[in-house]
């Protein structure tokens, strides 16, 4: 079969092979990834490499890590401001799906890994960036899980993924963050993006962010991952938002699921609450 299309998604799903024509002429041709890969950097503008260079003396600018606990009180018989706000026993309660797990409800633990100063886990094909705003420039990237740094996850288990971003001029900030999880076909099956941060910093100077699965609820397989820096803006203008960084379909990651999981074994694992309510006998 013969595939033409403008649809990097359709390639990816249908092609082993693809050839990149640019006015009749053949620009690239072999696996199909890669030729997507070249071609998305093509259209969007590649950028120059970043060197990155840190001294002895250098400054580094680091958020707070430290875990924040949500709280929730009771007041006047409501939970906080929102009387449908449940409270922590109320949700223990709750009869939750198997395997049960309440997302964020424990703390994830992982050892301590430094920021990185490197890419890590790059996907093949190497470093594709998309033309970008000047600013803030992604310059190291790092995955974490229980057993340490590694790109190997497990399903149901907690991940850590750290973005360390350089500052080509100092000054305020207001960002946000995005990381885009594509299966082995191509298809977007993630989409993650961050709250506004708001931090100061000097040129050349480093701050990083981390995003943490807890726990991660995608199904086994491969994943090809893209990191981006926008500034902020209304979520609904995301898409359109000025960016500072892009890093596409950059970054791989496997999904691995414990041998107790198999027979549930599923693209994502969903939470549920199930209610049981026997019907009462007929009166006669």
């Amino acid at each position: 079969m013969l595939l033409v299309s403008h649809s990097m998604q359709q390639v990816l799903e249908l092609c082993d092979e693809a050839i990149w024509l640019d006015k009749g002429v053949i620009r690239m041709r072999g696996e199909a990834f890669l030729v997507v890969k070249a071609y998305e950097e093509y259209l969007h503008g590649p950028l120059n490499k970043i060197e990155l260079q840190v001294s002895s003396d250098q400054q580094i600018l680091l958020p707070d890590l430290q875990a924040i606990e949500k709280t929730f009180s009771i007041q006047n018989g409501a939970h906080g401001n929102n009387p449908q706000r449940r409270s922590i026993d109320e949700i223990f309660n709750l009869q939750l799906q198997e395997p049960q797990f309440c997302p964020h409800i424990e703390t994830a633990e992982f050892p301590h890994v430094a920021p990185p100063y490197e890419l890590k886990f790059i996907a093949p094909g190497g470093v594709s960036r998309w033309d970008a705003n000047e600013g803030l420039k992604i310059c190291g990237f790092t995955v974490v899980t229980e057993q340490g740094e590694t790109n190997k996850l497990g399903v149901m288990r907690p991940a850590k993924f750290i973005i360390n971003v350089m500052a080509e001029f100092g000054g305020d900030y207001e960002c946000r963050y995005g990381i885009v999880f594509f299966d082995h076909m191509g298809s977007c099956v993630g989409r993650i993006v961050s709250p506004a941060d708001k931090f100061a910093i000097s040129k050349n100077c480093m701050h990083h962010v981390e995003m943490v699965l807890n726990p991660n609820q995608f199904g086994p397989g491969e994943y090809i991952l893209s990191v981006s820096v926008h500034k902020f803006g209304p979520m609904e203008l995301f898409n359109s938002t000025a960016r500072y960084d892009l890093i596409n379909r950059g970054f791989q990651i496997q999904v691995e699921t414990p041998d107790s999981l198999a027979a549930l074994s599923t693209n994502f694992f969903h939470t549920a609450e199930w209610n049981f309510h026997p019907n009462k006998a007929l009166e006669k």
